[in-house]
């Protein structure tokens, strides 16, 4: 998990990174905002290019020009990009009242529905990163000769608190061929033999003009954090539009020793939580709970109730760490089969 050191020919990230995001992120969001409200046209900016740009600053290596497929970066890592901000939201009333999910759509600066003035809006937050496999060839490459994805994605912070002018930056990083990240292997080769090589014998079959789906893969499921990926930077963008970097991995360093990031206990199914949480020896919660073993003690009341109250389990144990992910998969838990569009 040590970057080619040699290829690394990017300096002064951190302050390129800033003049980036305020030239190419901050400037046109406010003027595309602007204008959007003159044409009624939608406000969002495209990120797969924008995050191309950004994962060479971050990692310090020049991109390939690849555009759309290839190798992104010079020492052969792949980008991906994710870009919740500024998505299309929906009118519920709209979308009740019998119009196409098109025709109900609301700009995400709109408070209120631009054809029936409902406020009653649903805002989205589901885009994601995609893995399209156009042959064996590609899948092959994918889990044998990619050492490293870089998944780029940007959001808000504050998105549940409808806090839509903060903005959040964010880098991370999968050593596909390191055992931390064997999880990520694994669902790559279940995507290949369950969904890929079905949807394809049916694409040749029936319908030509419906290729494979790709493997959906979201920022805040349970497949991504088992994946163990390395968070190599993090930005904030205030209202103000200040930028504010809270991390940043240089270039150069070895990424084997970084931190594992924590997995929100909301992800897991009540089933899941009973099933396996109860199995785990206290001493691996202990360290988590606010309180210690006064916490611990409520904890295993909930656990063992006969209705399980999982708002209670996630108001005690916000997340778990890397111990009890390792441990709940030795005992059976297997997040490469969790559907990536269960909720």
């Amino acid at each position: 998990m040590l970057p080619k050191k040699e290829l690394i020919t990017i300096q002064d990230n951190e302050q390129k990174i800033k003049n980036f995001l305020q030239e190419i992120v901050i400037a046109p969001r406010k003027n595309i905002e602007k204008w959007a409200k003159e044409t009624g046209q939608t406000a969002g900016l495209r990120i797969g290019y924008i995050g191309q740009h950004l994962a060479s600053l971050v990692v310090g290596m020049k991109g390939t020009n690849t555009g759309a497929r290839g190798k992104d970066i010079i020492d052969g890592s792949e980008v991906k990009s994710c870009y919740r901000i500024d998505q299309v939201d929906t009118c519920k009333d709209c979308k009740r009242g019998g119009y196409k999910k098109e025709d109900a759509r609301v700009v995400r600066y709109e408070t209120k529905c631009p054809r029936c003035g409902s406020s009653n809006i649903k805002r989205n937050n589901d885009s994601k990163w995609l893995f399209s496999i156009r042959n064996e060839d590609e899948y092959k490459d994918l889990v044998n000769n990619t050492e490293r994805i870089i998944l780029v994605l940007g959001d808000y912070p504050e998105f549940d608190s409808k806090n839509f002018n903060k903005l959040r930056f964010q880098v991370f990083e999968i050593w596909v061929q390191s055992e931390r990240s064997k999880v990520f292997k694994q669902r790559i080769e279940y995507y290949y033999e369950k969904v890929y090589l079905p949807d394809k014998q049916r694409y040749e079959k029936k319908d030509k003009n419906s290729p494979p789906a790709p493997e959906n893969f979201y920022p805040d499921k349970i497949p991504f954090f088992f994946s163990n990926p390395v968070l190599v930077f993090s930005c904030i963008i205030d209202e103000e539009n200040n930028i504010n970097i809270e991390k940043y991995v240089q270039p150069h360093t070895d990424r084997t020793s970084e931190p594992y990031i924590s997995v929100p206990t909301k992800l897991f199914t009540p089933d899941d939580i009973k099933k396996y949480f109860i199995q785990i020896e206290d001493d691996l919660f202990l360290p988590l709970l606010k309180n210690g073993r006064s916490d611990l003690e409520k904890l295993n009341q909930v656990l063992k109730s006969k209705e399980l109250k999982k708002t209670k389990i996630v108001e005690l144990l916000p997340f778990i760490n890397k111990k009890i992910c390792d441990k709940m998969v030795e005992l059976g838990f297997k997040p490469v089969l969790i559907s990536e569009d269960d909720d």
